[in-house]
């Protein structure tokens, strides 16, 4: 039986799967963008560790404000100013402070468009140094502004530096917009190393982009014990724009492909849609072991008790296969004690707009490492989901599989909440 359904089917047994993961996971994963400690402190506004070169990941576009987006800080750091402080970091190395990089990413959200006007003419310059190239690549990335997106993509073509192509890319993900995105499929179809694949695939899911759903396929394809985590990442950062695509997965002739878009569904995406048509499923599924994943996964994306006693006690009553009886009975006899869980968590509730507002950002700023849990799940209501979502595509820019732990806390939430708005 496949290891992977234990692997997804509970927190817990993620914990000792995340604790088994060998280096090369986390080699790979950590070249798709860059390291977990390179993430934090751009998100926390600190510079990155010096142990490579300068490659950065712009941090992710904020929050719609209506959802949870930190209250805008006006600053008044002259273009100028930014610009001079560009120039001394080049001149630095790796030997630079973390202030100077703090500088040059406020200076830069005062006055975007005036940064990427100064730096573009510099892209096409024969004369600047390898370094400086990539420096500005980060910065117009920083910027978010679409109109560095020609400028990157020009110089993207023509470098023959991978540090200088990967900053392009890493940058284009960040301004997101369609000619991003279409410039990264691009180099997708003429990229056929396995990882660098990866790589690019993980940069259009940063930035959603829905026409690369069909070949994200190809990470479904792969063997789930041993790449479930490109799955999740990939997935997981698409969020709910992945749902379709997934569902429409389900009767695909390949093994792998319906295990993994099932566990996805059930037990990372926690899409409530999939409810019936995983129900459907069930019956025309010969492999046993996806069964036993659709039963799993169904207990979790059902916000109705009832709904799930029922199908339950349908299998219960149809199955022939005794482990799956088996596995049917211990939902039946789980499902008192998830209702103590939903009651003791109703109880604990304090719903606060204010609370939920307050954590979220913290959270929301620091890719869920600065924050209280506690606090968000006490404050949060049916309401919140989105934001919670959110916050969930958010932690995964961590590109660490120790940020499994924290999605999964954000998605035990989601799912509670869907079990009180289900009871009222």
């Amino acid at each position: 039986m496949k290891n992977v359904i234990y692997k997804i089917i509970s927190m817990i047994v993620l914990a000792t799967l995340l604790a088994a993961c060998g280096p090369t996971s986390a080699e790979v994963a950590q070249q798709a963008t860059q390291t977990a400690e390179e993430v934090s402190a751009i998100q926390t506004k600190k510079a990155p560790t010096a142990t490579t070169t300068f490659t950065v990941t712009p941090s992710p576009a904020p929050l719609p404000a209506k959802i949870c987006s930190p209250t805008p800080i006006h600053k008044t750091t002259p273009t100028g100013s930014v610009i001079q402080d560009i120039e001394t970091l080049i001149g630095l190395g790796d030997d630079y402070p973390e202030s100077l990089v703090e500088s040059i990413q406020e200076g830069i959200e005062e006055n975007p468009s005036a940064v990427v006007e100064a730096l573009l003419p510099r892209l096409s310059d024969a004369k600047q140094s390898e370094r400086a190239l990539a420096i500005y690549a980060w910065v117009l990335g920083v910027s978010k502004d679409p109109a560095a997106t020609e400028g990157l993509i020009k110089l993207a073509r023509e470098t023959s530096s991978e540090w200088v192509s990967s900053n392009c890319l890493q940058a284009l993900a960040s301004i997101g917009d369609q000619k991003s995105g279409e410039f990264l499929v691009s180099t997708l179809d003429e990229t056929t190393e396995e990882d660098e694949r990866f790589s690019i695939l993980n940069l259009l899911a940063q930035m959603q982009y829905e026409p690369a759903l069909p070949l994200m396929a190809e990470i479904l394809e792969k063997d789930p014990d041993e790449y479930y985590w490109q799955q999740f990442f990939i997935f997981g950062k698409m969020g709910d724009k992945a749902v379709p695509f997934l569902l429409s997965k389900l009767d695909d002739e390949n093994r792998d492909v319906r295990f993994s878009a099932i566990g996805l569904l059930g037990q990372w995406l926690f899409a409530p849609e999939a409810s019936q048509p995983l129900r459907d499923h069930y019956w025309k599924e010969e492999d046993q072991d996806i069964r036993q994943l659709i039963l799993a996964s169904f207990q979790r994306i059902t916000p109705d008790l009832g709904v799930v006693k029922k199908f339950s006690e349908e299998v219960l009553a149809k199955e022939r296969v005794e482990l799956l009886k088996n596995a049917a009975q211990e939902t039946l006899d789980s499902l008192p004690d998830l209702q103590n869980d939903i009651d003791s968590f109703v109880e604990a509730k304090q719903i606060s707009a204010r609370d939920f507002q307050q954590e979220c950002e913290k959270l929301y700023e620091s890719a869920g490492l600065e924050g209280d849990y506690e606090i968000l799940e006490r404050a949060s209501s049916p309401q919140d989901e989105e934001a919670l979502k959110q916050l969930r595509e958010r932690i995964l820019l961590r590109e660490s599989d120790e940020a499994f732990y924290d999605y999964e806390k954000i998605s035990e939430i989601i799912r509670m909440n869907r079990f009180m708005k289900s009871e009222k």
